[in-house]
C-alpha cells in the first residue's frame, strides 16, 4: 500500500501546485522546501528515502513529525503543515544528521528566531 501512494504523490507534484514548507530540526530551521500540495507526511518520508533532497535519507520512517515543537506527532496520513507553519522533526540522531546534511545542501537555512527579551531588573 505504501508503494502505491508514492507515484500518486509524484503525479500530484507534477500536476498540483507546490507549497513551500519550513522544517525545524532541533534549533535549526530550513525554509523554502517545495512539497506537493497534496502529499502527506508519510509520502514526504517516502520522497526523502527516494532522494528528493539530493541524497537518500535512510530510515525516514523513524522520523517523528509534529505541527509544533510540543504538539502531538502527525500521523503518516496527515497533510504536511501548510505555510506559514513549520514541521518539527525529531528522531534517532543518525537519521536526523542525514536529514540535516541533505537540508543544508538543498534548502535555505532560515535565521534563528531570537528568544524573547528578558525583563530588566531595575
Amino acid at each position: 500500500r505504501a508503494r502505491s501512494s508514492l507515484p500518486r504523490c509524484r503525479t500530484a507534484m507534477a500536476a498540483a501546485a507546490e507549497q513551500s514548507v519550513a522544517v525545524q530540526v532541533g534549533r535549526n530551521r530550513y525554509a523554502g522546501i517545495q512539497v506537493p500540495g497534496e502529499c502527506t507526511v508519510g509520502q514526504w518520508k517516502q520522497l526523502l528515502a527516494q532522494g528528493v533532497l539530493g541524497s537518500k535519507i535512510l530510515y525516514p520512517q523513524k522520523l517523528v513529525c509534529r505541527g509544533s515543537a510540543e504538539g502531538a506527532p502527525l500521523e503518516d496520513a496527515a497533510p504536511v503543515p501548510p505555510p506559514p507553519g513549520r514541521m518539527h522533526v525529531t528522531g534517532p540522531n543518525a537519521v536526523l544528521k542525514m536529514l540535516e546534511l541533505a537540508l543544508k545542501d538543498f534548502a535555505e537555512v532560515a535565521p534563528r528566531e531570537k528568544p524573547p527579551p528578558r525583563p530588566s531588573s531595575a
